[in-house]
């Protein structure tokens, strides 16, 4: 019998003794107490806005806050039914016993400081985006903040693409995103959110791979052109057909290649400019000391 059918078999797995005191409950209903709130997560860096090591945290404390005790195992057969895809794969795979191993086997497998390279570059394109409304808009926002908390480097791309989408809003603050840090990103988004609530009129401009169809701008009709006669195409034959395949291949490792180090090489500026910024910022006062004591 598997585990869903034992627990079916004993109709209970705990007693409640929170405020309302309903005494027995059933297992199935049990399941959804325990992960109701819990979003599903598939360890695809692509898609997913947070990472592994937050899920796991929003899991503890959905345990801790279930006012009843739970057997570990039926915990643990509760959250695998919020894994999909590369994480139910991996979880599968390492053959647990308890939700404690499940929770170190996804930080393992999915380290933060990956996912938050990868989010970074969602950001800095746009795929982050994808979907964003001025009513789900500053939720989004400051779920990417508190993922990007310990990164600089992402907190300034993610100020930066914010005084995009909310480009006037954003002036009316004043904020730099150049030396932003989590803290005032917060409080700007707050600032947002209060601006969103007086002008319904407000929309987010997004930009790059977040822009649909219709915001895209609409392309003139070209004029006509002749038809160019049509010549009748040479005969492939194998060899041809490889080295077509082969000289593809070449092009596209190359073009991925430049497109990393390209990637690396602006997060190395980034780096730089938010180092130098900081380093004028603590010369300005030694300047001004110094004047005074000449004086």
């Amino acid at each position: 019998m598997d585990l869903l059918g034992e627990m079916e078999m004993a109709d209970v797995v705990a007693t409640a003794s929170g405020p309302t005191g309903q005494g027995r409950v059933p297992a199935p209903e049990t399941l959804k107490v325990l992960t109701g709130r819990l979003w599903v997560y598939s360890g695809d860096s692509g898609v997913e806005l947070k990472a592994a090591a937050t899920w796991v945290a929003e899991a503890r404390r959905h345990l801790e806050a279930v006012p009843f005790e739970v057997h570990d195992r039926y915990y643990l057969e509760a959250l695998m039914d919020k894994l999909d895809g590369v994480a139910l794969e991996t979880a599968n795979e390492a053959q647990l016993s308890s939700s404690d191993q499940l929770f170190d086997t996804l930080v393992d497998a999915f380290p933060r400081r990956s996912h938050q390279v990868k989010l970074i570059q969602r950001i800095a394109s746009g795929h982050a985006f994808k979907g964003l409304t001025r009513l789900n808009a500053i939720v989004r926002l400051n779920v990417l903040a508190k993922e990007l908390h310990d990164q600089q480097v992402g907190l300034v791309q993610l100020a930066t693409a914010t005084r995009t989408i909310f480009e006037q809003q954003w002036a009316r603050i004043g904020v730099n995103p150049d030396l932003i840090t989590c803290e005032e990103l917060e409080q700007t988004l707050t600032k947002l959110k209060d601006e969103l609530a007086r002008d319904p009129r407000i929309e987010p401009q997004l930009f790059g791979h977040a822009r649909t169809q219709m915001q895209a701008p609409t392309p003139r009709p070209a004029a006509p052109v002749a038809a160019a006669p049509v010549r009748a195409p040479a005969p492939a034959t194998a060899a041809t057909a490889e080295l077509s395949r082969s000289g593809r291949k070449k092009a596209a490792q190359k073009a991925a290649k430049l497109k990393m180090e390209q990637e690396m090489a602006a997060m190395r500026r980034q780096i730089q400019q938010l180092q130098q910024g900081r380093t004028n910022q603590q010369q300005q006062p030694q300047a001004s000391r110094s004047s005074s004591g000449n004086a």
